[in-house]
């Protein structure tokens, strides 16, 4: 029997041992008695009991491949670690390369811009009239984005780094309030500003008396 029949035979049965208390439960009752209260806690303990079950089983069937999943990723993990590194730093060295080709171009447009106005002034200065001659598509190489190697193409783009360097400045609307910390200070008897603490009731089960 293969590991999803035999999963699937447990949920079988599984669900034939809390069909029962399925078939009983009403979701829309109400408890209004104690004797509704019994009856209800009851069944609260079958399904909860049902439910732990339920996750023992799961978790007996899926621990041994997450061992085995867990043993397979340590396996691979130094060969990934060190294509990773190599690819991490192929990658650096050819943006780099890429920025410092974009800047000479931009410094180069700069100068052939510069030294377009500076002929048009003085030619104006002279009093001739001349207008621009110089086509920067001509004059300056356009960098791709997209490099073509032997073996394929590499594309190159452009993306934020960001980094805080002052939390006390960023927006108020782009913080995220931390829920642990604040559930752990209201617990503490602490007022937290801006949060509405509202008390209910929660049932927790055990079989037997």
């Amino acid at each position: 029997m293969s590991a999803i029949e035999e999963t699937a035979l447990t949920l079988d049965l599984l669900q034939q041992d809390i069909q029962p208390a399925l078939d009983y439960t009403d979701p829309n009752a109400v408890v209004e008695t104690d004797d509704d209260r019994r009856g209800a806690e009851d069944l609260l303990i079958v399904l909860r009991q049902a439910y732990k079950t339920a996750e023992e089983k799961r978790v007996a069937i899926t621990r041994p491949l997450d061992e085995t999943k867990k043993r397979v990723m340590d396996l691979f993990r130094p060969h990934l670690a060190r294509l990773d590194t190599l690819i991490g730093v192929l990658s650096l060295r050819l943006s780099e390369y890429q920025l410092a080709k974009q800047r000479a171009a931009q410094e180069a447009q700069d100068l052939v811009l510069q030294q377009e106005a500076d002929r048009v002034r003085e030619a104006r200065a002279n009093g001739e009239f001349v207008t621009p001659t110089v086509l920067l598509a001509e004059a300056v190489p356009e960098i791709r984005k997209t490099s073509h190697a032997n073996l394929g193409s590499v594309t190159y783009r452009e993306v934020l780094d960001i980094r805080i360097v002052n939390a006390s400045l960023i927006p108020r609307d782009l913080l995220l309030p931390d829920m642990v910390k604040i559930r752990a200070r209201v617990q503490s008897g602490a007022q937290v500003p801006g949060v509405a603490v509202v008390k209910r009731m929660v049932a927790a089960t055990r079989a037997g008396r």
